[in-house]
């Protein structure tokens, strides 16, 4: 497993395991049709590509090979980091 910086080229990816991760822990709780707003406002492809070029949006990426594990989303704030999101697949979980 390796961790590194996510980039342009991780955001299909990180899409993806939202979906995933999204409907596999969140569908019990709220309805399909609120968790694909959230996704779909959360993940556009113009939002996380302007996250990605701001220096104050830190994405950590954990892969194996050309599979992605899990991301996690920090926002740099004054005097902190608000974690904003931490996303593991499923079934590597636990």
């Amino acid at each position: 497993m390796a961790v590194s910086k996510g980039n342009h080229s991780h955001i299909a990816a990180i899409q993806q395991l939202a979906e995933r991760t999204w409907y596999d822990t969140y569908s019990r709780l709220i309805s399909t049709e609120q968790i694909r707003y959230m996704l779909d406002l959360f993940y556009a492809d113009e939002l996380l590509q302007s996250q990605l070029q701001d220096p104050q949006h830190y994405f950590l990426v954990w892969t194996e090979g050309n599979e992605l594990l899990a991301y996690a989303h920090g926002l740099a704030m004054p005097g902190k980091m608000k974690l904003s999101k931490l996303y593991c697949r499923p079934d590597q979980q636990g």
